[in-house]
């Protein structure tokens, strides 16, 4: 029999490598000889570069950049040399884990270090740049990425802007540099939430940013003025385009003028990976993440390797830290494991989420004989 695990990150307890090893040494402790084949996944949130490393072997390429406050820190990319391809974390220079929380106000955060980072690989000779969002600490419509990269933004009395949050809504020209690099920049995304409204960047993800109140509007403000801004001097409306919501409204100003694609980062990982292959082959797909619930079908690891798992009529065996699956649920009938339960903490599943994974599969993999 051969098995085939391919599990999403459990947020903020065990990595996809950390998931997929815990599950295979279970299967491997009551059944030594089966073949089992791990495929660490992402779904372009943060950990998505390392995923992609694990596949591509690239080369890692450090930068001296600056954190969401432009204070100095040490940042770092993957190059792939033969393709001729950067791929950046967004988190690397722009997130949240680099603020303590009393450091949280996307006002006054910028996303210019990974501009830097992004400015690297193009002098490097990138033709290409792959950008993963996730756990970002901006909101600030890729100003910041874009002032890196030569723009220059302006208010009514004609005063050059910082490139954070608080300067979108003030915005009245956008000067472009000489030269805009002629580069494919791909944005690996895990959510279709449009720019600006009730479902924008800042109304859904400006809070845990540490954005009040008041600031949430006058984020959603800000982006909507640079919407109008942007439409009025290059003709581009991105106001309702999918995804770019995601990571403070961040894939504005480079889809506008570098004319950046948005792709699922599911997508992409499949793609650097030979996980389609082997699954023709398998007799049984174990896929999860630290969450299984409605949004597990919208485009991301789980239900995407589900489809393909049905597609290809596969058995299939989910693995979460918690699952909420209602009964119209694409899932309904699928087997769950899950590390929390009613014995079980939140505070206990998070600490010792490995070991309860391991028990839990192996437990399963023993009742149920499945594999023979």
């Amino acid at each position: 029999m051969n098995i085939v695990v391919a599990v999403d990150k459990f947020k903020g307890s065990l990595t996809s490598f950390d998931a997929c090893t815990q599950i295979k040494a279970a299967i491997k402790s009551i059944y030594p000889r089966q073949n089992v084949a791990i495929f660490p996944m992402a779904d372009g949130g943060d950990g998505f570069v390392e995923v992609i490393k694990y596949y591509q072997r690239t080369q890692t390429i450090r930068v001296n950049t600056v954190d969401p406050l432009n204070r100095k820190i040490k940042g770092n990319y993957q190059w792939d040399e033969n393709k001729k391809t950067a791929y950046i974390e967004l988190a690397v220079a722009s997130g949240l884990v680099l603020l303590k929380t009393q450091e949280r106000n996307p006002c006054i955060t910028s996303s210019y270090g990974t501009g830097i980072l992004m400015n690297h690989a193009i002098k490097k000779g990138a033709k290409k740049i792959v950008l993963g969002l996730g756990g970002s600490a901006t909101n600030d419509g890729g100003l910041g990425i874009a002032a890196a990269l030569g723009f220059t933004f302006f208010d009514k009395y004609q005063n050059e802007l910082a490139p954070v949050g608080a300067s979108m809504i003030h915005v009245r020209h956008i000067k472009k540099p000489s030269t805009i690099p002629k580069i494919k920049i791909e944005i690996a995304c895990d959510v279709i939430n449009p720019l600006y409204g009730k479902n924008g960047a800042a109304f859904v993800y400006g809070p845990q940013k540490g954005a009040t109140p008041s600031q949430v509007i006058q984020l959603d403000k800000g982006l909507k003025a640079l919407a109008k801004v942007i439409l009025k001097e290059t003709g581009n409306d991105i106001s309702t385009l999918q995804g770019l919501g995601a990571a403070g409204g961040v894939s504005a100003m480079l889809s506008a003028y570098f004319n950046a694609t948005m792709v699922k980062g599911i997508d992409l990982v499949i793609k650097n990976s030979d996980i389609l292959k082997v699954l023709k082959k398998a007799n049984l797909l174990i896929t999860g993440e630290g969450k299984i619930d409605a949004q597990s079908t919208a485009g991301k690891v789980v239900g995407t390797l589900v489809n393909i798992a049905k597609t290809l009529k596969l058995p299939i065996l989910l693995v979460a830290g918690t699952a909420e699956i209602n009964l119209k649920s694409d899932l309904k009938n699928i087997p769950c494991i899950t590390i929390k339960d009613k014995k079980t903490s939140t505070k206990r599943a998070m600490e010792q989420a490995a070991i309860i994974l391991k028990a839990k599969v192996k437990a399963y993999f023993d009742k149920e004989n499945q594999v023979s």
